[in-house]
């Protein structure tokens, strides 16, 4: 009997060989998808070196594939993940594991934990959905510190019947970043509307089914129920607008007030203004004005445009039985004043050109007459001899027939010096008139305009007080 069990160790020894050679097989499956993410890696493609060293850890765990999914997520940019990969595989490692390799991983992590921040949530109510950059996160995550890389996120909550929220947040590495996001519920639909009201004079009360609502000018519409309303708008001194309006559920009604000014007035102060008139267009209350205006009391909008020029407006307080006067001087527009600039320019440049053309003809003229005087003296000796050979008798004397050429030579003389004189006096006239257009041109030329601030008198009267405007 002790023979038969004598084989029992062999046999056990080689079962165990057996069991242990098949199990450190290699899994063909998982070289092929290691051999894919090592290509992928050395080629610089990142992500598809993790989804491959994945795959392979996913059919046949190892910590060595660790070691290499967390280098590439390192390349990748994704250090949280890589943090990760590398402890699992310390963790995952043998115990005779160089020293030199847990030092060079100590470093990686290390290096990646400084590239991560964390990000606490606070969301209410807490049942609520939640993403980071478009990705669900599980109630684990978003009840702890929910590790990220560093650079900007973006947290988004969602649930039904709230109004979703979302922030961005700018996460530092190593640093953690608080995120607050409370849902407002829904508001329930109600049935309104919007009236909206378009009125130039200033402190007229709204008033809608008898009840006081604003007073203009309106900043925004006013919500009211849908159905009919009675609008009212009144202001002391002006006849009071009534009309009945209808508001539609999510439409904007429109009322342009028209509140002409009782005549009469029981009481009343003037206002006057000082403006250039030429081109200049006052409005008091949205309606054309005379420079000097009997208004009701209170606040006014004055406006006063003119082509070129800013325009001037300001909210007015007139006071019962008193004279307000206003200096305005509108301010130019930049395009119109370098417009002017340019006008000038250009007309100083003409002037220029015409005062140094006038110059040079005149001095053309000068010169030409004074060569011409000079050939007028050589013909009145020309002449003067002429004059005595036809005298002269005797032998000696030229006959008439010898004298004939000479005379006519002396006439075509005189011809040529008159014309000559003709054009040095139209060249004269030219350089005078070429000249006095370019000194009129320069002397005329419109100085450009310049802006003016506004005076403290200015503030005071914004703020009620009748004084002048002085700008």
């Amino acid at each position: 009997m002790l023979r038969r069990f004598e084989a029992l160790p062999v046999l056990l020894a080689s079962c165990f060989y057996a069991l242990t050679s098949f199990a450190g097989a290699p899994n063909p499956e998982a070289e092929a998808a290691i051999r894919d993410g090592k290509n992928s890696y050395n080629s610089g493609d990142y992500e598809a070196a993790i989804e491959a060293f994945k795959r392979a850890y996913a059919v046949e765990p190892d910590s060595e594939t660790l070691y290499q999914l967390g280098k590439a997520y390192a390349m990748a940019d994704w250090p949280v993940e890589a943090v990760d990969a590398f402890e699992r595989y310390l963790d995952a490692a043998p115990p005779n594991l160089s020293a030199e390799r847990r030092s060079e991983l100590a470093g990686a992590i290390e290096g990646q934990k400084r590239r991560v921040g964390t990000i606490v949530l606070q969301v209410t109510p807490e049942q609520a959905s939640v993403t980071l950059d478009d990705t669900l996160l599980d109630r684990t995550a978003v009840a702890g510190p929910l590790a990220v890389r560093q650079g900007f996120h973006v947290i988004a909550a969602s649930l039904d019947g709230y109004v979703p929220q979302a922030r961005s947040v700018q996460v530092r590495g190593t640093r953690s970043e608080l995120i607050r996001l409370i849902l407002v519920p829904e508001k329930p639909p109600v049935h309104e509307g919007l009236l909206g009201i378009q009125c130039q004079v200033p402190a007229v009360s709204v008033l809608v089914d008898e009840r006081q609502l604003a007073t203009t000018p309106l900043e925004e519409p006013i919500m009211l129920p849908e159905g009919v309303h009675r609008l009212r708008l009144e202001r002391s001194g002006y006849r009071p607008q009534t009309t009945t309006i209808s508001v539609s559920r999510a439409r904007t009604t429109r009322v342009e007030c028209d509140l002409p000014i009782v005549q009469p007035l029981a009481a009343s102060g003037r206002l006057e203004l000082d403006f250039p008139e030429t081109g200049t267009v006052l409005l008091v209350d949205g309606a054309p004005a005379a420079k000097s205006s009997v208004l009701p009391p209170g606040l006014h909008w004055v406006e006063i445009r003119h082509y070129g020029f800013l325009p001037w407006s300001s909210a007015l307080r007139v006071d019962a039985g008193q004279v307000h006067r206003v200096n305005v001087v509108l301010t130019p527009t930049p395009s119109y004043v370098q417009d002017i600039e340019q006008r000038a320019q250009r007309r100083r440049t003409w002037s220029y050109v015409l005062g140094a053309t006038g110059i040079a003809v005149a001095g053309t003229a000068l010169g030409i007459g004074l060569w011409n005087d000079g050939r007028y003296s050589d013909w009145e000796h020309a002449r003067t001899e002429l004059d005595k050979d036809y005298r002269a008798s005797g032998p000696s004397a030229p006959t008439a027939a010898e004298l004939e050429p000479r005379r006519d030579d002396v006439n075509d003389q005189l011809r040529s010096i008159h014309a000559v004189d003709i054009a040095t006096a139209v060249l004269g006239v030219a350089g005078g008139m070429l000249l006095g257009s370019g000194a009129w041109l320069f002397f005329t030329t419109e100085a450009p305009p310049h802006p003016l601030r506004e005076s403290a008198a200015v503030r005071r009267v914004r703020q009620g007080v009748g004084v002048n405007l002085d700008w």
